[in-house]
């Protein structure tokens, strides 16, 4: 998975403490929503469509919210799955009677104040985990009892969806440091972002030139090459000290802030 959410659930993984690790899992689900939305919306731009929904969604990125990710995430899925390349996998009306997913939506549910259905379909999960950190961590707080009681399925239950993301398993994040012409086409040398916590060498290969020191979405297109979706400007990558920027608000002075 993409380097930054690999960390991610690196630091979620090693807190020994149950409330700050509940409290790190939600922070790694916010981001990996964050994460699904800009990679979609930057497709979206590439592709130049144009869809009422996301363009209302898209209006709101301003001053961002858990909701928000998860409204512009479903908006952009529900466009791009029309052209191949759907953001949520399984489709979100995949159920479950049993399983990750399914038990921890039967512990989350009470503490979120709602009711849990006998079928746990991937829809109502993404909503829960919404309303469930909105009571829990933005309305109210969550009890080292009730931490206690959540931890294990919420974090497998993470693990399951996570797993099933397609496009977090297929699609490179790729920092671009270089770009040259050499003979008849174009070399890009720099980083591949999506192994984990551990970053490797990347060198790609194309006929068109491309902006350097910029991130990009690598599609796979063959086995030697990629097409390269441009992140910037909601993604930003600092080699010297293999920090990954996300886009996060905008500023008072309307002006693009990434944390």
């Amino acid at each position: 998975i993409p380097y930054h959410l690999a960390k991610l659930y690196e630091i979620a993984s090693l807190e020994s403490d149950a409330h700050l690790r509940a409290i790190r899992l939600l922070e790694l689900y916010e981001h990996t929503l964050c994460h699904l939305g800009l990679v979609g919306l930057a497709q979206y731009l590439q592709l130049n469509q144009v869809d009422n929904q996301v363009e209302a969604t898209r209006a709101e990125l301003g001053r961002t919210s858990l909701g928000h990710w998860l409204a512009l995430t479903r908006a952009l899925d529900s466009v791009l799955s029309q052209v191949g390349i759907p953001l949520l996998t399984p489709p979100v009306n995949t159920g479950y009677r049993d399983g990750p997913i399914y038990a921890a939506a039967e512990k989350l549910a009470p503490l979120a104040e709602i009711d849990c259905p006998k079928k746990v379909r991937i829809s109502y999960f993404l909503d829960l985990l919404v309303k469930f950190r909105n009571k829990k961590r933005g309305h109210g707080s969550l009890t080292p009892t009730e931490a206690e009681s959540i931890v294990h399925s919420r974090e497998a239950s993470l693990v399951e969806w996570l797993a099933g993301l397609e496009i977090l398993q297929n699609d490179h994040l790729v920092y671009v440091r270089q770009v040259t012409y050499v003979s008849d086409h174009f070399v890009y040398e720099g980083m591949d972002l999506t192994a984990g916590t551990s970053i490797y060498p990347a060198r790609l290969e194309g006929s068109h030139p491309i902006q350097q020191d910029r991130l990009y979405l690598g599609l796979p297109q063959g086995e030697e090459t990629q097409q390269l979706i441009p992140l910037y400007p909601y993604f930003a990558f600092e080699r010297d000290t293999n920090t990954l920027y996300v886009y996060n608000e905008l500023s008072k002075k309307s002006q693009l802030v990434l944390r």
